[in-house]
């Protein structure tokens, strides 16, 4: 059986409503890996309590985003034996971990408080740019390939 990326049972109502009633994002793998972006710019991954329905780890394969579940996984371990395929179950769960954070943030900012969602999912990206380290030519962001590299 193929492993899927799960979200919190508990942050299944709101990828719900950022997909299907909000449309801020086009599925709800996007979703997580906008999340799973913003919760390493806050370098808060969270224990992933009670999985929601998982999505099929080919499904972001075939979009493109495997290989920012990967260099998550990388970047937070410092270890390129990650990318191993005996060791996917891991990549994933950071992968996971980090997207609980991000959707945690999401809820407070994007629905818990008053404004517009898709304003605020602009301001808190270009908060986490605005604060990162300023890119090379390449757009690596140099602290995480310090990371990378150890």
């Amino acid at each position: 059986m193929e492993r899927r990326i799960a979200p919190p049972a508990s942050r299944e109502a709101l990828l719900d409503k950022l997909v299907e009633a909000m449309k801020l994002f086009d599925t709800k793998a996007k979703a997580l890996v906008y999340a799973a972006a913003l919760g390493w710019h806050l370098g808060e991954p969270r224990e992933v309590e009670g999985r929601g329905e998982g999505i099929r780890v080919s499904v972001f394969q075939s979009s493109g985003d495997a290989g920012f579940v990967d260099a998550l996984a990388v970047a937070q371990t410092k270890d390129l034996r990650v990318l191993g395929s005996e060791r996917e179950e891991e990549r994933v769960t950071v992968f996971e971990q980090f997207a609980a954070a991000g959707l945690e943030e999401m809820q407070r900012r994007c629905i818990d408080q008053q404004g517009d969602p898709l304003m605020t999912l602009l301001e808190m990206s270009y908060d986490a740019r605005k604060s990162s380290e300023e890119s090379t030519n390449d757009g690596i962001v140099p602290g995480l390939l310090r990371n990378l590299l150890g």
